[in-house]
């Protein structure tokens, strides 16, 4: 009797243990977050450029405190998934346009989040010629960033007055993916025209840091738009 209490005591024992090292162990979700926590010297760097690039909406300060942030190893709301997955970070939006250096027009929307970073989507660049009741846009970059991770392709639309719109072509895509490597890039027209109050819809899909990533354009009642899914 008292071997067999002693054998249940020690396997009781073992079982403790092991349950005490398993919960000492961080999770997966916990690993890979701080895996994005840290980037080197020539990712800031990188970083920095791109904000730049939008010194028209974002101001100087708040591009230092975004990296200062990120030197101090602290997650963006913009590229915190399990934050944003959850619904637990509502952005602030607001559009803009304005004109680049070579008359070309940029219009698009920012979306801030509580701690002041951003996901920006836009339409640029490219060329347009007139007619009468339509205009023709070629080369039209299509645009979602965070800086970190971004993804855009180049399309050509027309928008037809009093009647539907369309897009006849959409190539050269080019992901960033950050620190990952992405995969399953898709690059597809799904709807040419626009049709009744639905309209014409073209995207980039691709896979990266265990989620889906969309660039999306539309074209309908006589305007072009971007949203994005990161």
């Amino acid at each position: 009797m008292k071997k067999l209490l002693s054998t249940i005591l020690s396997i009781c024992f073992i079982l403790t243990l092991s349950m005490d090292t398993v919960a000492a162990q961080p999770s997966n979700s916990e690993n890979i977050e701080g895996q994005n926590l840290k980037f080197s010297e020539n990712e800031l760097k990188k970083i920095e450029n791109e904000m730049k690039k939008w010194s028209k909406i974002i101001d100087q300060d708040q591009q230092n405190k975004l990296l200062n942030k990120l030197k101090n190893g602290e997650i963006w709301d913009s590229i915190n998934h399990d934050k944003k997955m959850k619904s637990l970070l509502q952005p602030k939006e607001k559009e803009f346009q304005f004109t680049e250096e070579d008359g070309s027009l940029t219009i698009g929307t920012m979306f801030t989040y509580p701690d002041g970073s951003v996901t920006i989507t836009s339409i640029s660049g490219g060329t347009s010629s007139c007619g009468t009741g339509y205009c023709n846009y070629k080369g039209r970059k299509i645009l979602e960033t965070d800086f970190t991770q971004s993804g855009e392709f180049k399309a050509n639309y027309t928008i037809v007055q009093d009647d539907d719109d369309y897009i006849s072509k959409v190539y050269d895509y080019l992901i960033v993916s950050g620190q990952d490597n992405y995969s399953d890039a898709v690059l597809k027209i799904e709807d040419k025209y626009e049709a009744y109050s639905d309209p014409a819809y073209a995207y980039l899909r691709w896979q990266a840091s265990g989620y889906t990533h969309y660039v999306k354009l539309y074209v309908g009642n006589d305007k072009a738009w971007s949203t994005s899914d990161f």
